[in-house]
Order: C-alpha cells, then sequence, then structure tokens
C-alpha cells in the first residue's frame, strides 16, 4: 500500500494516445466506494472526450497548458439538493472525497491525472458550462481531472511535503 501511495504523481505530461474507456470506467466504478456525508452519494462525474477536453481546457486561465492534452476531462459534481440547509457545503467535502479517491483508482489502472485548477465560486461562465454539459441547476462543479495515458517515461512536479511534527497533532 505504501508503494502504491508513493507512485501516485500529479501526470502532466500525458501520451498521446486516447485512455481506454473500459479501464477508465472500472476505475470510476471503484471511486464509487468513496465515503460521503451521511452516504447521501450527491457526487456526480461528467467525463469529456479529447475534443471537449481540449476545447474546455483552452478557455481554463492557469492551468499551464497540460489539461489540452488530456485523453479525458473529468467533471466532478455535488448535488446540493442532496443536502440539508444546515449542511451548505457537504456537497464540497464528498465530490473531494471522491476526486481523492478517483485519482487514486485510476493510479490502480495504469491512469495518469492531475488536478486540474478552476474557480470555486461559481459565475456565469460556470452556467455556460452547465448548459452546453447538460448539468442539472442543483449541481455545482467542484473539481476536475485531467485524466491520461501515461508515457515511458515524464517528469512529474516535486511535491515537498510537510514534516510529520507540522503536519499531525495528537490531542
Amino acid at each position: 500500500m505504501e508503494r502504491f501511495f508513493h507512485t501516485r504523481h500529479s501526470i502532466r505530461d500525458f501520451a498521446e494516445t486516447d485512455v481506454d474507456d473500459a479501464a477508465l470506467t472500472k476505475a470510476l466504478k471503484l471511486a464509487q466506494y468513496a465515503p460521503s456525508a451521511c452516504n447521501r452519494q450527491g457526487v456526480r462525474a461528467y467525463v469529456l472526450n479529447r475534443e471537449k477536453s481540449g476545447e474546455l481546457a483552452k478557455n481554463l486561465s492557469g492551468i499551464g497548458g497540460f489539461a489540452d492534452k488530456a485523453s479525458r476531462l473529468i467533471l466532478i459534481t455535488g448535488k446540493t439538493s442532496a443536502y440539508r440547509d444546515d449542511e451548505t457545503y457537504q456537497y464540497i467535502v464528498s465530490a473531494s472525497i471522491y476526486a481523492a479517491y478517483l485519482s487514486l483508482t485510476l493510479h490502480a489502472y495504469g491512469l495518469g491525472a492531475c488536478v486540474v485548477q478552476r474557480q470555486v465560486v461559481w459565475s456565469r461562465d460556470s452556467d455556460v458550462l452547465r448548459q452546453k454539459y447538460g448539468i442539472p441547476e442543483d449541481e455545482q462543479l467542484v473539481i476536475m481531472l485531467a485524466v491520461g495515458n501515461l508515457k515511458d517515461e515524464c517528469l512529474v512536479p516535486v511535491s515537498h511535503r510537510l514534516e510529520n511534527e507540522e503536519m499531525i497533532k495528537f490531542i
């Protein structure tokens, strides 16, 4: 398990081949075992093909140009209607947990992935995205993952981790 976690990286340098949909579907199905707040299962995943991924990536700022090389973009939403009024942001928590599981299941099936930076606050651009891809009004886009096949060799960003003493506090 440790080796598995240590070998998962944010991949920004994808092979030019298309992702095998069978492997992608297996990863998506396995990620559904992610816990969600009160088991509400208010998370949805929208898988964009290479053409749609590239089209969307061109309109995203701050991603360094790697998402347009992805074979797929996965838009992960949280259904706000799955939660009570006093659970305002639980859809973000559940969608984020799902995204973490999905990044691991993609790795398990030999696919590379990276979280794509995007604005968190819903905007008019978000409404255009919602309409274009048929995302219901009670779903909020929380996170996107760029997905692609791995190259035989690629560079990955260095991620210096906090020292355990800074990160972990036993109380």
